[in-house]
């Protein structure tokens, strides 16, 4: 049996590293953009994945045109990274700019802002990382899996790529070089229970990625998606995901943006206990049936090492929401279903994970107390 491990361990491995060879046999280089005289367009930087990234090409010479929702985030993204540059002496620089991905008059805005700004500044678009995005999840018969939270999510997750990318892309194309980024997810080919409403929305990222990327080849323009794993960020909590995978991610970017020969893919950071390029490799290869098996197997012997379950803790504009605790502070069902109870009468999207919750453990409580 563990002949076979090593094996198909190997196989995954050689899969999952070639295309740094073969790329080198059927594509020609992209030229690499001049830190100096380029900028790189990032949406979503108020926090999380965006901001991380964002600091990171900074620090490495690039001028980051950062979106942010509103003028209160603009203000504190610009104060976060002058005391980050004061540090680090950085010669990039971050330029906050407001735009909502999902208006059409935002993006349009926002266009006329950056092509006026990279002018005067004599820059160069070298890259649009599409980073914006939220985790709308929910069982398919829970009012989070309505039909409203697939529009909300779609919205932001793929319409306000369609958007950017068409605002944007036109000057790289023009420039005659450029890369197109965008930030899917792991669940774009790992689905998990309860998360329809996200996973459909980084399905939908995968195609486009890759069509983009065919129709783009003869353009000299690379196009690239990272699939992040659970990195610790405003969509995925600190106690139970992977804080170390937000510099991975930021190398990503960079790699993507800057690399004679950018990857197709970034798999980075982790999926419970797997490497999340494992886990996709998982996914894509095994049956079915046995794919959902070893995901769910993965997912409760990682929570029972970490021994977290749930908790409650109330949010601006949310009365309760879900985040995960010690097993030990939850006693018995009755807690629990007080737990889902509360959160019934949150209106918000975050009303899922208590459902999510309740629906994973209730054919597993027993055992899972017991043990």
């Amino acid at each position: 049996m563990w002949k076979l491990t090593c094996l198909a361990l190997l196989l995954a491995a050689l899969a999952y590293d070639y295309p740094r060879w073969l790329d080198r046999i059927l594509i020609d280089p992209y030229p690499p953009p001049s830190p100096a005289k380029s900028a790189i367009l990032i949406t979503g930087t108020s926090s999380g994945l965006g901001r991380a990234a964002s600091f990171y090409l900074a620090n490495n010479g690039f001028t980051v045109l950062g979106t942010v929702r509103n003028e209160k985030d603009a203000d504190e993204l610009s104060n976060a990274w002058t005391e980050e540059a004061a540090k680090s002496q950085a010669t990039g620089a971050i330029v906050p700019i407001e735009m909502d991905v999902t208006s059409d008059e935002s993006v349009t805005a926002a266009q006329v802002s950056i092509y006026s700004l990279l002018k005067v500044r004599g820059l160069n678009l070298a890259a649009i990382v599409n980073n914006a995005g939220v985790g709308v999840q929910g069982p398919v018969l829970s009012r989070s899996g309505s039909a409203s939270s697939y529009e909300w999510s779609f919205q932001v997750n793929v319409f306000g790529v369609v958007r950017v990318t068409q605002a944007f892309l036109p000057l790289m194309k023009q420039n005659g070089e450029g890369r197109l980024i965008t930030v899917g997810s792991v669940a774009g080919v790992l689905c998990q229970e309860n998360g329809a409403p996200y996973t459909a929305t980084k399905h939908a990222l995968e195609g486009m990625s890759d069509t983009w990327r065919r129709e783009l080849s003869r353009s000299n323009l690379s196009v690239s998606l990272i699939q992040p794993g659970f990195i610790a960020s405003n969509m995925c909590d600190s106690e139970r995901c992977d804080i170390s995978g937000l510099p991975k991610f930021s190398e990503a970017v960079l790699h993507a943006v800057s690399d004679e020969y950018p990857k197709t893919r970034y798999a980075v950071a982790d999926v419970v206990v797997m490497p999340a390029w494992l886990a996709v490799w998982v996914d894509s290869i095994l049956p079915d049936r046995v794919a959902d098996w070893v995901i769910d197997q993965e997912i409760w012997v990682n929570w029972n090492k970490k021994n977290f379950l749930c908790q409650v803790r109330p949010e601006e504009g949310n009365p309760v929401t879900a985040k995960f605790v010690p097993i030990k502070n939850i006693t018995n069902l009755n807690l629990l279903s007080s737990v889902v109870e509360a959160a019934s009468k949150a209106n918000d999207y975050t009303v899922f994970e208590n459902e999510v919750i309740l629906t994973l453990i209730r054919h597993k409580w027993e055992t899972y107390v017991k043990s």
